[in-house]
């Protein structure tokens, strides 16, 4: 099964109720589907105040499912509730192109292939191929740098009135 929820849904970095509740009616109509694929702009399950993602997440609960999102041009691989939450790094947009080993910015395409046991992924650049798990030396900062733009989305959260933690 495929998802594609819209992130900024009547407001930046928000699913509205109505879309929640599309969602809901759809999982409630295929229990039985063997994997759920959720395509999302934004990394909502980075963000601290009410966006809706935490109303969304809820319903992937006691399912197999995979996350993959974009917006913050950096590649990461993370896990939550046991499953694979992927961020993507630039597809043609801005960045430092840094390289996927250096810095986790480079341009490539996803090829996503579902097996019995879920996604297995393949990251495409220019360069070659990488697994799904890419790792680098600048872990670390990647995780300080998604902090800092959790932190500006945080501050646009909170100039647009959509703060209310």
């Amino acid at each position: 099964m495929f998802l594609c929820a819209q992130s900024n849904d009547g407001a930046h970095y928000s699913l509205s109720s109505e879309q929640v509740d599309y969602f809901r009616e759809v999982l409630r109509e295929n229990p039985d589907a063997r994997w759920t694929n959720v395509f999302i702009h934004d990394p909502m399950w980075l963000y601290d105040w009410e966006t809706g993602w935490g109303k969304f997440e809820a319903l992937l609960q006691g399912r197999p499912y995979s996350v993959f999102a974009g917006h913050i041009h950096l590649y990461a691989k993370m896990e939550r509730h046991n499953q694979d939450y992927y961020i993507l790094a630039t597809t043609g947009g801005s960045s430092s192109l840094g390289g996927a080993k250096v810095d986790g910015q480079f341009d490539h395409v996803m090829w996503v292939t579902m097996s019995d046991e879920g996604p297995i992924v393949l990251n495409i650049t220019l360069e070659g191929m990488l697994p799904g798990d890419v790792r680098h030396d600048r872990m670390e900062a990647v995780r300080e740098q998604l902090e800092v733009k959790r932190r500006f989305m945080e501050s646009a959260a909170k100039r647009l009135g959509r703060w209310k933690k």
